[in-house]
C-alpha cells in the first residue's frame, strides 16, 4: 500500500511539474505578444498598416519639414505637442496635430494645427507644374499661423463678445450652446472667390513684409500678428462659425424659421459686431445614428442682421 501511495504522489508532482512548465510557457508566450510584437511592429513599419501612434523617426521627420518651412518663413516660434497617428491600411497616412507657441514679453501666441501627412512622416511637395499630390504641402499645413492676427486683444475682445451674447440666449432652451470658433479667409473653399482670396492674400502679404521691414520690428508671427484688425473686418477676411446643440425629438419638433427669427431679433437687440456668422444646427431626435446638421447663416452690416448664403463655402 505504502508503495502505491508513493506512486501516486510521484505522478502527482509530475503533473504539478508538467502543470508549471505549460503556465510557464503561457507566460512567455503572453510577453512575446505584448512586448515583442510591438516592438517587431515599430521596427518593420507595419504601424503604417495596423494603425497606431507613429514612431521617433517619422515625428522627427515631421518636424524637420515643419521647421524648414517655419524658418523659410520667418516665423520663429516653436512646434509643441506633436501628436501623429497612423490611419492604417484603411484609410492610410498619418493625421496630426501640433500648437505653435512664440512667448514675447508683452504678447504670448498659441495657435493649433491639424494636418496630414505621409506615413513617412513627408508632405507633399509642389511640383514644377503648380500642382501637388492629395495631401497638403508644409507651406499649406502652416496656414492656421496666417491668422495670428485674430489672437490681438481687440479680436479676442470681440469673440467674447459674441460667445457672451450667445450663451446667454440659450438660457431661453431654444438651443444648447456648443462653441465658437473664428474661420479665417485662408479656410474659405469656394473657387468661385479664388480672386478675392487673393486679392485678401497679396493684402496679408503685404502688410508682412512691411512689418517686417518697420523700425520697429513687427515680426510677431513672421509679422502676420500685427495685420490691422480693424482692416480684416472691413475685408471680411474671417467670420464666425458657431455650433448649437438642437433638440428635434418628436416631442419637441424643431422649427427653424423660429429660431432663424429669434436669432436675427437678438443680434439686433444685443447689438452683434458687423461681420459673418454661419450657426452650424446639431440637430438630435435621441438617435446618434439620425443625427443631422443644418445651417443659419447671418450678415450683419452697419449694425443690421439679414439672412444671407456664405459664398465660399461647400
Amino acid at each position: 500500500m505504502s508503495k502505491i501511495n508513493d506512486d501516486r504522489e510521484a505522478k502527482l508532482k509530475d503533473y504539478k511539474l508538467l502543470g508549471g512548465i505549460f503556465l510557464f510557457l503561457i507566460l512567455v508566450s503572453l510577453i512575446m505578444f505584448f512586448w515583442l510584437i510591438p516592438m517587431f511592429i515599430n521596427a518593420t513599419g507595419l504601424k503604417s498598416f495596423t494603425g497606431g501612434a507613429a514612431e521617433s523617426n517619422v515625428r522627427q521627420t515631421t518636424l524637420k519639414e515643419l521647421n524648414r518651412e517655419l524658418k523659410k518663413e520667418g516665423f520663429t516660434g516653436k512646434i509643441t505637442d506633436l501628436k501623429e497617428r497612423h490611419n492604417g491600411f484603411s484609410q492610410g497616412g498619418i493625421t496630426g496635430s501640433f500648437v505653435y507657441r512664440e512667448n514675447h514679453s508683452d504678447v504670448k501666441l498659441k495657435i493649433p494645427v491639424s494636418f496630414e501627412a505621409y506615413d513617412n512622416g513627408k508632405f507633399d511637395v509642389i511640383q514644377k507644374d503648380g500642382s501637388h499630390g492629395s495631401l497638403s504641402t508644409a507651406e499649406q499645413t502652416l496656414l492656421p499661423l496666417k491668422a495670428a492676427a485674430m489672437q490681438q486683444p481687440a479680436a479676442k475682445s470681440e469673440k467674447s463678445q459674441i460667445e457672451k451674447v450667445i450663451k446667454n440666449n440659450a438660457k431661453t432652451g431654444k438651443y444648447k450652446f456648443i462653441d465658437i470658433d473664428t474661420k479665417f479667409f485662408t479656410e474659405f473653399s469656394n473657387d468661385e472667390l479664388k480672386g478675392q482670396r487673393e486679392n485678401d492674400d497679396n493684402y496679408l502679404n503685404g502688410v508682412m513684409q512691411q512689418n517686417q521691414q518697420d523700425q520697429h520690428k513687427k515680426k510677431y508671427a513672421a509679422g502676420y500678428y500685427d495685420v490691422p484688425f480693424a482692416e480684416l473686418k472691413a475685408r471680411q477676411m474671417y467670420n464666425y462659425e458657431i455650433n448649437l446643440g438642437i433638440n428635434n425629438s418628436k416631442k419637441d419638433k424643431f422649427n427653424k424659421n423660429q429660431l432663424q427669427e429669434f436669432l436675427i431679433n437678438k443680434f439686433n437687440e444685443e447689438k452683434i459686431p458687423d461681420g459673418k456668422y454661419e450657426i452650424v444646427l446639431n440637430l438630435d431626435n435621441g438617435k446618434k445614428a439620425n443625427a443631422s446638421v443644418d445651417y443659419i447663416n447671418i450678415l450683419v452690416q452697419a449694425g443690421v442682421a439679414k439672412l444671407t448664403n456664405l459664398d465660399y463655402d461647400n
